[in-house]
């Protein structure tokens, strides 16, 4: 994932950066107002890239965490769809080279686990044929 150096909050105090997903889709990065504490380092790496080089600057992060799927009406009432990827736990080189990480990964609930071991055993009996 790229960051570039564009964000805001939204009403639940949450920090949304914009960022670009491969293949060159835009979408929201949203870092939970709980995680904002961690992210301080990485919104002012934003901040001072966005300074030295303006607004379409990139920044590289790996990320893990949860996509969400939004619909929004846009100016004519049109639904129109993005993501979002909610951050639990993010990486990037520091200034000297070396990674640094934060957060934590995702929850999964035991009932997510449950459900893929399910279909896990389900393809693997026969049951259910891989699509391709």
């Amino acid at each position: 994932m790229e960051l570039l150096p564009v964000f805001d909050r939204n009403s639940r105090g949450d920090l949304v950066v914009r960022g670009i997903a491969r293949p060159e889709k835009e979408v929201e990065v949203i870092f939970p107002g709980r995680r904002l504490p961690e992210a301080a380092d990485l919104y002012e790496r934003l901040k001072d890239l966005g300074q030295a080089r303006g607004p379409r600057a990139r920044f590289q992060l790996n990320i893990r965490g949860n996509w969400r799927l939004r619909f929004r009406p846009d100016w004519e009432g049109w639904e129109v769809k993005s993501y979002q990827l909610l951050a639990a736990q993010w990486a990037y080189l520091d200034d000297e080279g070396e990674p640094v990480s934060f957060g934590f990964p995702p929850v999964v609930s035991q009932q997510m686990l449950e459900q893929r071991a399910r279909a896990a055993q389900a393809v693997q009996s026969g049951i259910v044929r891989r699509a391709g």
